[in-house]
């Protein structure tokens, strides 16, 4: 069997292998020097702490990395989002306005049919009168009187329908501009919220990368003294 450590020195030295077994693979050619010069660093802790920082730094590195990534997709997406909400509140004004428009068309045309149905009305009380002199003054006219009545009262009829249909028309068009109002409105808090989202997700990366670096100093200064 092959012998142990040389028991003359006065104190015991490290291995600087501390994986290797000595008793099962001995030195074929043994160092003539029994008293070797202790081990510079006989304990491996710094080393070991600054192994154990290194990874907790590449740990932190790689979630910050994620973070960031996660954080560019969701930005792209928010920046897609808004370009939408935007390309959206635009089409609304659109068509807020062309509603308006259709909705001024609409008035300008029952103002018309309005002093029209009034003119009209205006001639039938004429024809009524005409009609009323016609048979004082001759029986024979009492049908071409009753005829212009006629007309006038179908005409009076036929430019009513037409004020009421463009009334139903306006009011149509105004409920489709609230309607219209409504949706942009909802577009734009929704654009808001988007802006509000894009917001925490920052203070959630600059969290995530304060809780990944709790020590500032990575590389602390060894023990001066290691063997006390």
């Amino acid at each position: 069997m092959p012998q142990g450590p040389s028991r003359r020195a006065t104190r015991t030295i490290p291995n600087p292998n501390p994986n290797r077994n000595s008793n099962l693979n001995p030195d074929p050619d043994p160092d003539p020097n029994p008293n070797p010069d202790p081990d510079p660093n006989p304990n491996p802790k710094p080393e070991q702490a600054r192994d154990a920082e290194a990874e907790r730094a590449a740990a932190a590195e790689a979630a910050r990395r994620q973070t960031a990534s996660q954080l560019n997709a969701t930005g792209a997406a928010l920046e897609a989002s808004k370009a939408q909400l935007k390309l959206q509140i635009k089409e609304s004004a659109e068509i807020v306005g062309n509603l308006d428009d259709a909705f001024e068309r609409a008035q300008d045309k029952a103002g018309r049919m309005e002093r029209l149905l009034q003119q009209q009305q205006e001639e039938a009380r004429k024809a009524q009168k005409a009609r009323d002199a016609a048979v004082e003054q001759a029986a024979q006219s009492e049908a071409e009187v009753a005829a212009a009545a006629a007309e006038a009262e179908a005409a009076r009829a036929e430019m009513a329908e037409a004020v009421a249909n463009a009334k139903e028309e306006a009011a149509a068009a105004l409920a489709a501009k609230d309607a219209a109002t409504e949706w942009a409105a909802l577009a734009e808090a929704a654009e808001q919220e988007a802006a509000a989202a894009k917001e925490e997700m920052r203070d959630a990366v600059a969290r995530a990368q304060a809780e990944a670096d709790p020590n500032p100093n990575p590389n602390p200064s060894p023990d001066p003294n290691p063997n006390p």
